[in-house]
């Protein structure tokens, strides 16, 4: 349903996106849904981890995305990012649009700005 919206029809901010990221970079995109932003990106980046919680936007991800994980460029993790823990470094981190939407609480939205931090490069 959501890749059938206006906004994926129109995706007014991939451009942003794609400006944000440099070739050859590592990208975690935390609230990745379908792949709508983090399949093209991977266009661009070296590598892309995309992070999203409904097991059922990642399976249209995976599917999205089969080519750049056939060869390594793409992986998909089924997690609630204010929790996540990779135990890696990006070279940035992208909240993907409307996912701060689904963040309701001040602490939920603190713990996933501290996600963010612990896992962009230094």
């Amino acid at each position: 349903m959501y890749d059938a919206s206006y906004v994926f029809r129109t995706p007014v901010d991939l451009p942003y996106y794609l400006r944000t990221i440099a070739e050859n970079q590592s990208v975690l995109v935390l609230g990745c849904g379908t792949g709508r932003l983090t399949v093209p990106l991977t266009h661009q980046a070296k590598r892309v981890v995309g992070v999203d919680i409904d097991k059922h936007r990642l399976t249209v991800a995976r599917e999205n995305g089969a080519e750049y994980i056939q060869q390594g460029r793409l992986e998909f993790v089924e997690a609630d990012f204010t929790q996540l823990n990779l135990q890696q470094k990006f070279d940035v981190v992208l909240f993907a649009f409307r996912c701060f939407h689904e963040l309701a609480e001040a602490e939920k939205f603190e713990q996933a700005l501290h996600v963010a931090r612990q896992h962009v490069t230094d």
